[in-house]
């Protein structure tokens, strides 16, 4: 049998196998993102339950597979359950959004352990008890945030200090072009294509907030009475920056996308 590997986890997503088994798609620190069947971790005293709970953050043993691609979990240890997104359907839909990115452009077995390290700590964030800064504006901004980091550590940062055809600073007005998946300045603008659009100098600041600050900072850098319409231009830019990266991905991270 190969040998067992003891590494931390996050369980993205659980589904019921057989009459008492689970099997869990998980993100690791060590291995990345892996299949695993978790027997007999739907029993009451079950050692393996604290492993199935969706976001749950444990230390594992798993034994990889022999053939196939179903990781065997053997033990469990409880590090975080995140108790808040229990709590409030708000910050559990934005913990499932990230789950659900990351499902989407992770290749299985490809360690990547900054990535792991930010998924904690935009979890830990989520389950905090609401406040009123804490709003449902403030969970679209750090979905929109992660994801702009996680494209960063994937290899896809998006440029947004630079034109992406001349490489000069960009400075306003800008102009996003779908079709490049990148800002370009208005001198390299064709100003007639209809996959260009004008990007407003309040939401190009606003996105290298989003790329650049730390998810404890986020809710203080938030525009005033920002809505989710107002949100709209950057929920968009954001998606098509993931849709020119991922064109077969089929991404669904808002409750209201372009």
């Amino acid at each position: 049998m190969p040998e067992p590997i003891t590494t931390e986890a996050v369980c993205l997503r659980s589904r019921n196998w057989r009459e008492s088994s689970c099997v869990l798609t998980m993100f690791t620190r060590e291995i990345g993102l892996v299949s695993v069947i978790a027997k007999g971790a739907r029993r009451p005293k079950s050692r393996l339950g604290g492993a199935a709970n969706l976001f749950s953050h444990t230390r594992v043993l798993l034994y990889p597979p022999r053939s196939g691609e179903l990781y065997l979990i053997t033990e469990a240890e409880i590090i975080n359950l995140f108790p808040g997104l229990l709590v409030n359907y708000e910050h559990l839909l934005a913990a499932s959004r990230l789950a659900e990115f990351l499902m989407h452009t992770l290749p299985p077995r490809h360690p990547e352990e900054r990535l792991f390290q930010l998924l904690l700590v935009y979890l830990n964030e989520l389950s905090q008890p609401a406040t009123p800064a804490l709003t449902r504006v403030t969970t679209q901004t750090l979905i929109l945030s992660f994801i702009l980091k996680a494209l960063t550590f994937l290899g896809y940062r998006p440029e947004l200090h630079r034109c992406s055809r001349c490489q000069q600073e960009l400075v306003p007005p800008v102009i996003f072009d779908r079709q490049l998946g990148a800002l370009v300045c208005s001198r390299c603008a064709s100003g007639s294509s209809p996959t260009e659009k004008l990007l407003s100098t309040d939401h190009l600041f606003f996105l290298r907030k989003l790329l650049h600050t730390p998810a404890t900072e986020l809710s203080q850098h938030l525009p005033e009475n920002e809505s989710l319409s107002q949100n709209q231009e950057i929920i968009t830019t954001v998606l098509c920056f993931i849709q020119h990266h991922y064109p077969t991905q089929k991404f669904l991270l808002f409750d209201t996308q372009a």
